[in-house]
């Protein structure tokens, strides 16, 4: 099979797809182009040199990707350092893309098809071997961190060597090199240029792709570590601390490219992602989109090893040709990078790193080496913590307060960068990043930012010291009004509660604009991210966010207003009429939920044994829906009548659910058994709740939608019981309780009985029916038609009433009816077609 423009539909690429024609040399070309995707499609003969229309197409328009079919099929990516993949069929494009382990062909995986790094893979992991064998041939008296660090180094710069090839001199001798590396090397071409996919080249990236790898995990260890903690699996945990991961070169172009698109459309009115816009550009239009783009200033608060600003780079330079900018491109790339590029990092390593790098694009432009200009890389990237220290809008204002001990502290941005952050307008244009995340801020940075910062997104309630909240804050600080920021950071930022004052600072002190779900990007890494754009600029609404999701399964993209993330206490990034009937219907914060206190370990046992005695559910196993499951419960001693919240727990019944899951799995905690750290207590925060009633709505298939859709936006990671979330479920109450009550009562007896006859397995399908058939009508039904019938058919039962008896007198023809009218509602059939539903399952 073909892989033309009918096979890219069928798998939804292309499906947004305009026809543009441009004009290369004397010969039109009529191409398909996918705005979401950035793509072009072309069909051309085979007799065509596939290379040159690609290399003039992308001197015409700004793209990400053109498929190019002409007897055979290519695909070229204007980024990074794998430019072309080919097949002669899809069933070749499949296995390409099976090598990287992707299972199909999506919009959101078309990037999978250029990520083969099996040849990195294997040169790291032999790697690992020869920095053991070269620190064991340095001084013994230093510490193994440090001596691993020095073969690092050694490495570090071979590696350069071979890049470079004959055109640079190596500071370390052959000899040592050849001694210590030739083996590991041998193998492997060298290429500081991009390359096509089926090259076995090792790139300039394979030197970030090492330090992310290894090296910045490393650097965060202390000397004291032993070869045990300076293991792989060691230090992957530790690279997990530091909050630090490789960005793929796709994020990086999509977030660079998206900011600074948007930053040039604001002040030229050009649109270069609009071939058709682009292409009818007139050259005085032109001309004053490029004078911007010469003067744009770009920064990396957290700059790593350049990811980001060697795609502003890459992006600048591709941007320039399509506006006929005729510089050649060793030029272009040397502006770039002394009047472009700025960038700013803790670690001196990884401040060399991205120096280094960039030094490399720019001799990569020459065909062969040509000679080196002055760059301006140890101006324009700073060693130094971006997080605290002076700004052009606070140092008068606030900095002569902080302490005298601050001072060696500070990262003095006027100082660094007094091009950019003096003047008439000061501060940078546009940030881009991929900042450190997690609880990783020191006292003392604590200190100085509560000193010097006009927003604190700090403090309870609803506030944070991860790091990521207060990059978000700092890039305010440090471009310009009306400037661009886009990061990628955590997507717990959007529905923790711990966020909530980072939320409301991207409402209402930026100008959101657009929020993409990235999933979980990161290679071996299950961390779930977003990427966030917004302008520096104060905000009161009245516009839409744009929502792009990349999730699988989830592609889509669609405008939510800036009032609907404003209402809730979380972002939902999926609202739709649904969840806006549920609204209407039910109410927020009629709930919450408080995790229960952890036991010391030294006063519980697995077993019933000597004083342990008294049931403790504090795994997320031993919580299931409507039932404990007493082969995960532990056992505790006495000790926990010392602690008040624990002889609360023990007292007295009350609704519990599991915190591990997206969605509630409620059970009435009896009397005489203590929840734990791995439970959750529902609370009600109105009037005449009942728990029970709350039990069955919260345990029906209709939560669990509106929760895993909206309240966890998909996430796979994120239980519902996460502070903030739970709060922000809207209840719809009914107005009689009492079948609700008894249903919940009917099904805690069959589950905790189990399915141990045919009756029991067929009264808990029908009643588990039943009260989802009433929670749907709650939330969506046209009456209460079903409700009223159920609470008349138990008029006279009491509230003792036996699972079967409650069966015997509920299963009837009409109530039947009533509930297959109730599942037959576009909505509910809707909810259960969803593929994040599954089956029906009582046992669920």
């Amino acid at each position: 099979m073909d892989a033309d423009i009918r096979f890219l539909q069928s798998k939804g690429i292309m499906s947004d797809a305009v026809h543009v024609t441009v004009r290369t040399g004397s010969k039109p070309l009529d191409l398909q182009y996918s705005p979401t995707l950035r793509m072009a499609y072309l069909e051309s003969d085979a007799s065509v040199d596939a290379d040159a229309v690609a290399a003039q197409v992308s001197s015409t328009l700004m793209l990400d990707y053109l498929w190019l079919v002409n007897g055979h099929t290519r695909v070229y990516r204007y980024f990074g350092e794998k430019t072309c993949v080919d097949f002669p069929d899809t069933k070749a494009l499949e296995d390409t893309l099976s090598v990287v382990g992707c299972s199909g062909l999506r919009p959101t995986t078309l990037h999978r098809m250029f990520e083969d790094r099996t040849a990195f893979k294997k040169l790291n992991d032999r790697l690992w071997v020869t920095r053991m064998k070269m620190a064991e041939c340095m001084d013994e008296h230093k510490p193994l961190r440090e001596r691993l660090l020095e073969a690092q180094h050694i490495i570090d710069e071979v590696i350069v060597a071979k890049l470079l090839g004959d055109s640079c001199n190596p500071i370390i001798s052959e000899e040592e090199a050849t001694r210590v590396l030739d083996e590991e090397l041998e193998d492997c071409a060298w290429s500081l240029s991009p390359v096509k996919c089926n090259s076995p080249s090792m790139t300039p990236s394979i030197l970030e792709w090492i330090y992310e790898n290894f090296t910045s995990a490393l650097i965060s260890m202390p000397d004291s570590s032993d070869d045990s903690e300076l293991r792989r699996t060691a230090l992957k945990r530790n690279n997990r601390k530091t909050g630090t991961y490789y960005t793929p070169e796709y994020i990086a172009r999509y977030i660079v490219g998206n900011a600074l698109s948007t930053w040039l459309r604001r002040r030229t009115g050009l649109d270069v992602t609009d071939p058709h816009q682009l292409v009818g550009a007139t050259e005085e239009l032109k001309r004053r989109a490029l004078d911007q783009l010469k003067n744009v200033t770009i920064i990396d608060p957290a700059v790593g090893g350049g990811a980001f600003l060697l795609a502003a780079g890459g992006w600048l330079e591709n941007c320039r040709i399509a506006l006929d900018d005729r510089d050649p491109r060793n030029a272009m790339r040397e502006w770039i990078i002394n009047h472009n590029l700025h960038g700013v990092d803790l670690n001196p390593r990884t401040v060399e790193l991205c120096r280094l790098r960039l030094r490399l694009w720019y001799l990569s432009s020459f065909d062969p080496l040509g000679k080196s200009e002055v760059l301006q890389t140890d101006r324009n990237i700073r060693c130094g913590n971006s997080l605290v220290g002076p700004t052009a809008g606070y140092r008068d204002k606030v900095y002569p307060a902080l302490p005298t001990d601050a001072e060696d502290s500070q990262f003095d941005w006027t100082k660094e960068f007094p091009h950019v952050m003096s003047g008439g307008e000061k501060g940078f244009d546009v940030a881009v990043g991929n900042p450190p995340y997690g609880n990783i801020l020191s006292e003392r940075e604590r200190r100085l930012i509560s000193y010097s910062y006009e927003h604190i997104v700090s403090g309870s309630p609803g506030g944070t010291w991860n790091s990521a909240a207060f990059f978000v804050v700092r890039s305010r600080m440090i471009v310009k009004e009306g400037g661009e920021i886009g990061f990628i950071i955590p997507n717990s930022i959007l529905r923790v509660g711990q966020f909530s004052k980072t939320r409301q600072f991207l409402l209402h002190h930026t100008r959101l604009w657009e929020i993409v779900d990235e999933g979980s990007p990161f290679n071996d890494v299950t961390l779930e991210m977003v990427s966030v754009f917004f302008t520096a600029e104060n905000d009161t609404g009245g516009h839409c966010v744009r929502i792009v999701s990349r999730r699988p399964g989830v592609e889509t993209g669609h405008d939510t207003s800036w009032e609907s993330l404003r209402s809730g206490k979380v972002f939902v990034l999926y609202g739709d009429d649904i969840l806006e009937r549920a609204l209407n219907r039910g109410v927020r914060g009629l709930i919450t939920g408080t995790r229960g206190r952890d036991i010391p370990t030294e006063h519980v046992r697995n077993k019933v044994s000597g004083p342990f005695k008294i049931p403790y559910a504090t795994s997320g196993h031993s919580v299931k829906r409507y039932t404990l499951d007493r082969r995960h419960l532990i056992h505790a001693d006495r000790w926990f009548e010392h602690d008040a919240a624990l002889l609360d727990s023990f007292s007295n019944s009350f609704l519990i659910a599991t915190k591990n899951y997206p969605y509630p799995r409620c059970v009435m905690k009896p009397r005489g058994v203590i929840h734990g750290g791995g439970a959750v207590r529902i609370k009600a925060l109105g009037d005449n709740l009942d728990p029970e009633t709350l039990g069955a709505i919260l345990n029906s298939r209709v939560v669990r939608y509106l929760c895993r859709r909206y309240l966890t936006n998909y996430s796979q990671l994120t239980t519902c019981m996460n502070t903030g979330i739970l709060e922000d479920l809207p209840v719809a109450y009914p107005k009689a309780s009492k079948p609700f009550k008894l249903l919940f009562r009917a099904l805690s007896e069959l589950h905790q009985t189990g399915e141990s006859s045919h009756d029991n397995r067929a009264a808990q399908v029908y009643l588990e029916t039943l009260a989802d058939a009433l929670a749907y009508s709650l939330y969506f039904g046209e009456g209460d038609d079903l409700l009223q019938a159920v609470d008349l058919a138990l008029s006279s039962a009491n509230s003792r009433i036996t699972a079967s008896d409650l069966y015997k007198v509920l299963n009837t023809e009409h109530l039947g009816a009533l509930v297959d009218e109730v599942l037959e509602n576009p909505i509910v059939k809707r909810i259960e077609s969803s593929p994040f539903m599954g089956q029906p399952s009582p046992a669920a």
